[in-house]
């Protein structure tokens, strides 16, 4: 519903920049793969406990042992042995940025964010590669957020594989 919803504002010429989502679209990944098939930015909240990974998995049907007993194998797997890790997990390994976001009432708003390319399977087993973004809140809590950005964004700089937001 939220897709055809876009769609139809982008047919009638309504401007915008980027789409944002909540959770519950956020963790659809046909939805996100559908807003890129449209060539819509979109900024997607995401769960922490959603599995992404941190290098790029490899799919296939695995080859049958011989000798083994049942079914042969029929659905796509990760055949790299490259593992799944929930976004969360990757709180201390990630360098976090102050920026610096916009003034408010209370003055400048500030949060430490963090971004870094991570690689998604959908749900039809398509592996996409996306931005996963991190944000420390004032309360210490973390949002995560997918995004389908460029890789040229001018507020993205380049740290070891990291990529520290710095707007």
């Amino acid at each position: 519903m939220g897709l055809k919803m876009i769609k139809a504002a982008k047919a009638k010429g309504m401007p915008f920049e980027v789409v944002g989502c909540d959770t519950t679209y956020g963790r659809d990944s046909e939805f996100r793969e559908a807003l890129d098939n449209e060539n819509i930015l979109y900024m997607c909240d995401i769960p922490k406990n959603l599995h992404v990974y941190t290098e790029k998995p490899i799919l296939g049907i695995p080859a049958d042992n011989p000798g083994k007993r049942g079914r042969p194998h029929t659905r796509f797997q990760v055949i790299n042995k490259v593992q799944s890790v929930e976004v969360s997990s990757l709180i201390p390994e990630t360098l976090l940025t102050p920026v610096y976001v916009r003034y408010s009432e209370r003055g400048l708003l500030i949060y430490d964010c963090a971004a870094r390319r991570i690689w998604t399977i959908t749900d039809k087993g398509k592996v996409r590669e996306e931005w996963l973004f991190l944000r420390r809140e004032k309360e210490g809590d973390y949002s995560f957020s997918l995004s389908n950005a460029p890789w040229t964004l001018p507020y993205l700089s380049w740290h070891t594989g990291v990529v520290n937001v710095t707007l």
